[in-house]
């Protein structure tokens, strides 16, 4: 390319890097509760992925490192209270339950325990459950809640009901864990299918609103489609598919976790990669044939990038097979879905010519581009 395309590019970047809003993919924000009603108190135990919690109360990092100390917990717990006790909403008889913070307590590698209680006057038989902090927290934000029920069991667990709960939907009944018979369950029975299905649609909308992953599967397919190499793609989707699957079970099971730190710039990185060797394969011939062997690698770092959103919440390890299945069937959905968008577009561009004489490598720049960019901006935030 001359000077002046050299030019433009490094144009295009400055200004993206200065101007652009970061674009992680990973901001799908997802948490969990265990409430209880019993003795005329409402006990909730809430995880939050620390960085959702910092969302609520943006002071609570006070030296800004990423992390949570012990003295910056402790500072926030005021408004830690007042941003979350305050709206745990719960009615009994007709009357307002008393909120509050009893304590608040780092989980995981990146999570942030929560445990609210709501006083009642009297021993009321069910209670009316509002998680008013919906409001704050950011939007599209999933919560998956268990309403414990009934009296405990052989393996000393009580019985209870699960919710998928969001924005929309945040309300629900709470029967004491002594009432007797005739008191409606927590929940309707569907709940369990609810759930489900919502970790499944939860994986289609990581990866449907995951601007990096999209952007390096479309570097990934660009080049075989552009020239119709129909056997590469499915090499190259495979391998990235099976890496990404073994890294997710890997970190949500946590028997080894990279730092975020290093798993979202390498994820730019990836893109920065593919849109260099689409370049350099059509300054060839045109070809990149063993791309699956640097696309599996690739897909095992895009994996550790998806766990993040199973991992910071701390599901309980009986609970994660399921869940780890239906989510990562979710993401699989969700990519087969930008696939069947992005082909068809890909293969018009392809019968015009335009696609495989110019397009490729415009688009590729243009990846490897935003790549950079988020790199650079990922570097900047760590």
């Amino acid at each position: 390319m001359n000077r002046s395309v050299w030019l433009a590019c490094f144009a295009a970047f400055v200004a993206a890097l200065l101007f652009a809003p970061r674009a992680p993919a990973h901001e799908l924000g997802l948490s969990r509760g265990e409430y209880a009603l019993e003795g005329g108190v409402v006990t909730a135990q809430l995880t939050f992925a620390w960085r959702d919690v910092a969302f609520v109360v943006p002071t609570i990092d006070a030296n800004r490192d990423g992390s949570l100390s012990a003295d910056e917990l402790a500072s926030a717990r005021a408004t830690l209270g007042t941003a979350f006790a305050a709206r745990l909403l719960v009615r009994a008889d007709g009357a307002t339950c008393l909120s509050t913070l009893a304590d608040a307590a780092p989980v995981e590698e990146d999570g942030l325990r929560l445990t609210l209680r709501a006083r009642c006057d009297g021993s009321p038989r069910t209670a009316a459950v509002e998680l008013g902090f919906f409001g704050l927290l950011p939007f599209g934000h999933r919560h998956l809640a268990h309403l414990a029920a009934g009296e405990k069991g052989a393996s000393g667990a009580r019985g209870g009901s699960d919710l998928l709960l969001s924005r929309t939907q945040r309300s629900f009944t709470l029967a004491s864990t002594s009432a007797g018979p005739g008191v409606a369950p927590s929940s309707p029975s569907s709940s369990s299918w609810q759930r489900r299905l919502g970790l499944f649609g939860l994986g289609v909308e990581h990866i449907l609103t995951g601007y990096d992953h999209l952007a390096f599967l479309l570097g990934l397919v660009l080049l075989g489609a552009a020239r119709g190499r129909l056997r590469q793609l499915l090499l190259v989707v495979t391998a990235f598919t099976v890496g990404h699957s073994i890294s997710l079970a890997i970190a949500t099971f946590g028997l080894w976790t990279p730092s975020a730190r290093l798993v979202e710039p390498a994820i730019a990185l990836s893109i920065v990669y593919v849109g260099v060797e689409n370049v350099v394969a059509c300054s060839r011939d045109g070809e990149a044939p063993h791309r699956w062997r640097l696309t599996f690698p690739f897909g095992l770092v895009h994996g550790f990038g998806f766990a993040t959103v199973l991992r910071e919440i701390g599901l309980p390890r009986a609970e994660l097979p399921g869940a780890l299945a239906r989510f990562n069937l979710g993401v699989e959905v969700g990519q087969l879905a930008a696939l069947a968008v992005a082909l068809p577009l890909v293969h018009l561009a392809r019968r015009r010519g335009w696609l495989r004489e110019r397009g490729t490598v415009v688009l590729s720049l243009a990846l490897a581009l935003a790549g950079l960019v988020w790199f650079v901006r990922r570097l900047l935030v760590a």
